[in-house]
């Protein structure tokens, strides 16, 4: 399902929450193209894909000791941040591919992105590329990331309760998507059972009529 696009008022919200968690991530502002940042970027992505609702990466906020400031971003900055490159990147890495929504947006004379991560639709993320390419120290093939619970940091799910959490995820899709294929077949029956009787004869015969 595709994203909604978020209001000026909850991009607001969202750069003055003021902390780090699990589904909120604080970046300064960088240029997307020339920056090694950006696999850190995709591997928090793929991390927050596979956390129930996703979660938002805002770039354009600075941690100063334990405070976050709203630095804003350079122009030039804001520009690289392009859907279309950012998609490119997720596709080398993401497997199935993750939906994410890229939001420029300018409060207070000061310039911020969004990108805002959807949860996977139907299996797990899996990392399927290492980066670097011969080490994979950063991003490991065939890894799958998330973002533990208290923590406001991405990594590789090696624990009983981070699996746990995502396979619970993915079940609860199956049996939403069961439950919808039921409903569906029910409807059907219950449409062809108040179709009046002789519908379809009284069709067919219509048919034959305008055929003469």
């Amino acid at each position: 399902m595709p994203l909604a696009r978020l209001s000026k008022d909850e991009l607001v919200e969202i750069i003055y929450h003021g902390r780090e968690e699990r589904n909120i991530e604080y970046k300064s502002s960088m240029l997307w193209e020339r920056s090694e940042k950006r696999f850190e970027i995709i591997k928090c992505i793929l991390g927050m894909a596979n956390m129930r609702d996703g979660g938002f990466i805002v770039f354009g906020v600075e941690q100063q000791d334990s405070n976050f400031i709203l630095s804003g971003m350079a122009p030039d900055h804001v520009m690289s941040f392009n859907q279309d490159k950012i998609d490119d990147v997720v596709k080398d890495f993401a497997d199935p591919f993750v939906e994410t929504q890229v939001t420029p947006f300018e409060h207070d004379s000061k310039k911020f992105v969004v990108i805002q991560v959807n949860e996977f639709e139907e299996i797990p993320v899996v990392c399927k590329k290492n980066y670097p390419p011969r080490s994979g120290t950063l991003l490991r093939e065939g890894a799958i990331y998330n973002r533990p619970k208290g923590k406001s940091e991405t990594t590789e799910v090696s624990m009983q309760a981070g699996m746990r959490e995502i396979i619970d995820m993915a079940v609860d899709k199956s049996l939403h998507r069961f439950v919808e294929r039921v409903g569906r077949i029910v409807m059907s029956e219950i449409t062809g059972l108040m179709r009046p009787k002789g519908t379809e004869e009284k069709k067919f015969e219509d048919q034959l009529e305008e055929m003469k």
